[in-house]
């Protein structure tokens, strides 16, 4: 999949101007991520941070949530269980 259908040419465009003001150097887009002699720029790093971050917390909190549900089911010595809660 090319990086211009993933983000768009016009996107591109500003990164890449951005990116050769700041810079005397040559951009390379690759896989919509610019690299500026090795340095990996965070124009589009930022949101998938961000991104990650809110994935994570979900996450943490769905374990929580079905670690309080094992918490809450306990089983007796015959076999039945009992809900708490």
């Amino acid at each position: 999949m090319d990086c211009t259908s993933l983000i768009g040419i016009d996107r591109l465009k500003s990164i890449y101007r951005k990116a050769t003001r700041t810079v005397s150097s040559v951009a390379l887009i690759v896989n919509g991520s610019i690299a500026l002699d090795g340095v990996y720029e965070r124009f589009l790093e930022r949101p998938r941070r961000k991104e990650k971050e809110k994935e994570k917390e979900k996450e943490e909190e769905e374990e929580k949530k079905e670690k309080e549900k094992k918490k809450k089911v306990t089983v007796t010595h015959s076999g039945l269980k009992q809900f708490h809660g």
